[in-house]
């Protein structure tokens, strides 16, 4: 019986590096963390029932999981010195009071532009000093609001294959700065999958094609998916990591998901942590960049 679940186990973690074949490869490459910690347990358990040979096809195929996930682990830039913009980005899950708490982060981090996503739905009145506003209406079917303190260039609704990107520039003292948001779809479905691939990757050429330009959003999927690898790999983007940490149902890697992403072209220097639960399913993120003279 536990060679069985060990070879089922096994089975969906060599899945998951056929991901470039779409779904639902992909679902299990998004799933290697919480493979690896099944792995993990069932050498243990192997271990407290006396199976050794058991336990070794575990630990190897643990091993090969958390390889395979190894971008979660990259470490973190340094903090960025006097930043030109700080951004704080959020799913806030339709929770009124979830956003009442990303504001409150916002203020207290004194952060320059907010984007949220599935802002939809809820009904509450946004602080008057976050008076320019991207927002959902009958002509503008953007996935993330933006919300800014001070005044704008332009907000407008960037076109993609499938779900549009919302786009603001900002004049720094250093230089403009144009930062995009995104939600694409998740990948429940094969079309869904191929939309979100789709999105990303336009979403990324685009901005890569501005200076000083930063993307950030809820990705749906991993640093390690072939659809983030493929995307960074053909723009002028790069992903600024954030260390080990999930900001998907939960922070700590194995149990959650890095699935909410910062990219930057690059001639911006960036830093992005993960902030504090504000009661949505995902965690915040904050965002500093400066230009780099």
């Amino acid at each position: 019986m536990f060679w069985i679940i060990n070879f089922i186990l096994a089975v969906l973690v060599l899945a998951g590096f056929a991901g470039r074949f779409g779904w639902p490869f992909e679902i299990f490459t998004s799933l290697r963390p919480q493979l690896a910690l099944l792995m993990l347990a069932m050498a243990f358990y192997m271990i407290m029932i006396g199976r050794p040979a058991s336990c070794l096809f575990s630990l190897g195929f643990a091993a090969i999981a958390i390889i395979g996930m190894s971008a979660q682990f990259r470490t973190s830039p340094a903090s960025v010195e006097q930043p030109d913009m700080r951004i704080v980005w959020a799913n806030v899950f339709h929770k009124p009071s979830a956003l009442k708490r990303v504001i409150q982060l916002a203020e207290k981090e004194n952060a320059d532009l907010v984007l949220l996503a599935e802002y939809d739905g809820i009904e509450m009145t946004l602080p008057d000093n976050w008076q320019y506003r991207l927002l959902p209406d009958e002509t503008t079917l953007t996935k993330v609001v933006i919300l800014s303190r001070g005044s704008v260039d332009n907000m407008a609704v960037m076109d993609a294959p499938f779900r549009p990107v919302s786009k603001v520039t900002i004049e720094t003292p250093a230089g403009v700065i144009t930062v995009g948001g995104i939600h694409p779809h998740t990948p429940m479905y094969p079309s869904w999958n191929r939309h979100r691939n789709a999105d990303i990757t336009a979403a990324m050429k685009t901005l890569g094609e501005h200076k000083h330009a930063v993307l950030v959003g809820d990705f749906n999927t991993v640093p390690w998916s072939q659809a983030m690898i493929d995307a960074e790999r053909e723009s002028a983007m790069r992903r600024v990591p954030y260390g080990p940490w999930s900001s998907w149902m939960g922070p700590l890697p194995f149990f959650g998901l890095p699935i909410d992403h910062t990219f930057v072209t690059n001639d911006l220097e960036a830093h992005v942590r993960v902030g504090r639960g504000t009661g949505s399913d995902h965690l915040p993120l904050i965002i500093d960049v400066r230009i780099l003279k």
